[in-house]
């Protein structure tokens, strides 16, 4: 054999550059977003998805086609190296279009990375509060603290500055200067000095600062949407009594890397098609587990949304983790598949078809467009938000109660020891009294319990 052109002879020719229509087994389980079907021929298929453009574009660049993909098998969610190897053994494929991982106890093949993913928890997004919970929050420690410390000092100044005898009740607590930090009409001693009129000013201002920043946080809190706690760790979702969806495939990679212990407490198992249900549906009563690259779908179709449903969390089952394209032992493409993915990643090219995943979903009617959000709107406080104040207004009547019929005791003691008859009559006078109580609080409770109703039915 005699080579004319020895400089333009290729001694050692790559089998892979020229594949001269060829049809590549790549198995295709289960369509999602990552890989699908665009285009069904007579022979081949063209797929969609970011990774399976690579696919098509590394059969063009090759001279080949993607063989029609065999659904016989059993599908997986998840697959890891030793399920690999067992569709890769027999060449059945030559390589899989599946999200993979691999813990290195076969000889099965990788590329280099094609992406690396965060896989980690979506989870509801944080409900108004409810807006009886709004007076407990306006009334803060940091409040209650100052005005009681307000109360001491102004009724230590009073004390000081009052001409009557010294009293240690009064610095303790007087009652008219509380009156008065709270905004309510006190009276005052008759010809106060100039430094007790000074005081009285005091008091009336600082009532009016009070009531006025009450109001104004009252108001607030009613006309801004007010969140529960945010959940940002394991525990935090076992005390709102949240669990996380999960399917049986990522369970069993969970467990085979030994990382699903602190995450068992909150986790629901699914079955896959109530579990994509869900969460495609975005069902709040459950959170879920997500890579990050179908979060970015979910984000995207929630910027169509009044108010997001779900946020992406920092509770993560496994962080930044290596996708590669499963192959065959000594595979003759891998050569050829790294050098394309490393165009393609270093041109953006990647980045661009993860970017078109949610417009191709829509194009596929796998993506609603329709808002399932729920957004806030300005209601008027009603009687049942006052659910809070009702039981404390009940204890602040029982009290008072308490201290009318110990009143009544302290005047009439001396009778009630003395006479006998007197204390029959002082006896049927609080049999009375309690009978006309009772017979007022069961008639207010019986109003109350009509006015509810009829609010509840409107």
């Amino acid at each position: 054999m005699i080579i004319e052109n020895i400089s333009a002879f290729e001694f050692y020719p790559d089998p892979v550059k020229n594949l001269h229509g060829y049809q590549l087994n790549v198995g295709i389980k289960q369509p999602n977003y990552r890989s699908y079907i665009s285009k069904t021929c007579e022979t081949h298929v063209h797929l969609g998805g970011y990774l399976g453009l690579l696919f098509t574009e590394f059969a063009r660049q090759h001279n080949a086609t993607l063989r029609k993909p065999n659904r016989g098998e059993r599908v997986q969610f998840f697959y890891i190296s030793k399920d690999l190897h067992k569709l890769l053994e027999n060449q059945t494929y030559e390589m899989l279009a599946e999200l993979s991982l691999d813990i290195f106890q076969t000889n099965t093949d990788f590329s280099v990375t094609y992406n690396f993913l965060d896989w980690c928890l979506m989870l509801p997004m944080e409900q108004p509060l409810g807006s009886y919970n709004f007076y407990a929050i306006a009334f803060e420690k940091k409040i209650i603290l100052a005005m009681l410390g307000f109360l001491f000092v102004f009724s230590m100044l009073l004390e000081i500055t009052s001409c009557r005898r010294f009293s240690p009740r009064n610095i303790i607590l007087n009652i008219y200067v509380f009156n008065g930090l709270l905004g309510q009409p006190f009276p005052m001693q008759p010809n106060p000095l100039t430094i007790q009129m000074f005081l009285y000013s005091l008091i009336f201002l600082q009532g009016l600062i009070f009531n006025t920043a009450f109001v104004t946080q009252l108001q607030t809190l009613k006309a801004t949407p007010t969140t529960e706690k945010a959940i940002r760790t394991v525990a935090d979702m076992e005390k709102a009594n949240l669990k996380f969806g999960i399917v049986q495939d990522e369970v069993d990679i969970l467990k085979s890397q030994g990382i699903f212990d602190e995450f068992q407490s909150v986790s629901q198992i699914m079955e896959p098609l109530e579990f994509f249900r869900r969460r495609d549906g975005f069902d709040s009563r459950y959170a879920y587990s997500v890579p990050f690259d179908r979060w970015v779908i979910y984000e995207e179709q929630q910027r169509y949304f009044q108010m997001p449903k779900f946020r992406i969390s920092n509770i993560c089952l496994v962080k930044t983790m290596g996708m590669a394209i499963p192959l065959q032992a000594n595979s003759p493409y891998k050569n050829a598949i790294d050098t394309m993915i490393g165009r393609l990643s270093n041109g953006g090219i990647i980045n661009y078809w993860k970017s078109m995943a949610f417009w191709e979903a829509v194009k596929r009617k796998q993506m609603p467009l329709s808002d399932t959000s729920q957004k806030f709107k300005f209601t008027a406080m009603k009687l049942e938000d006052m659910q809070l104040i009702i039981p404390l207004f009940a204890i602040m009547l029982a009290f008072i109660l308490m201290c009318f019929l110990a009143e009544l005791y302290w005047y009439y003691r001396d009778e009630l020891l003395e006479s006998p008859e007197s204390s029959v009559k002082m006896s049927s006078a609080l049999n009375v009294t309690l009978l006309l109580t009772f017979v007022q609080l069961s008639t207010f409770e019986s109003d109350f319990g009509k006015s509810l109703a009829e609010l509840t039915k409107a």
